[in-house]
């Protein structure tokens, strides 16, 4: 099943203004932060009932007078458990930011030793899923 969705939003204060800086998410709308409970121990194998395949290609237009301090560097985590894929690109001629993310989650049965790489796995998606830009003022 696919679902398409092509969404025009104008969101006023969206953004953490911090002196000439603001600070916002990239992915405020779908970011991925589960994160499965720690065990110290983990005695049994573990399943993932149901796999998904998640993809999201979000445009922001940049405000005037901005120009980007930092932003996401391209990542690719993969694994037995999936796949995570996330680039951020900006062009300076439109004065947008164009935020592409994809993950997979395979469904499966693992040995419980792979307990902890699938929630280190899980925990890096959510802190990227996370990532913001700055941007700096460059004029009045």
């Amino acid at each position: 099943i696919e679902f398409t969705e092509n969404l025009k939003l104008a969101a006023d204060g969206y953004g953490t203004k911090s002196g000439d800086r603001i600070l916002f998410a990239t992915n405020a709308f779908n970011q991925n932060d589960y994160v499965p409970n720690r065990y110290r121990t983990s005695n049994l194998p573990f399943e993932i009932s149901r796999g998904f395949f998640d993809e999201k290609t979000i445009t922001i237009s940049l405000p005037e007078g901005y120009a980007i301090e930092s932003m996401a560097e391209p990542t690719t985590k993969e694994n037995d458990f999936g796949r995570y894929n996330l680039s951020v690109s900006h062009d300076e001629s439109t004065g947008t930011v164009s935020y592409k993310r994809s993950l997979l989650i395979k469904e499966g049965s693992y040995a419980k030793e792979k307990y902890k790489p699938y929630r280190d796995f899980r925990k890096q998606v959510a802190r990227m899923d996370r990532s913001q830009i700055v941007l700096l003022k460059t004029s009045e």
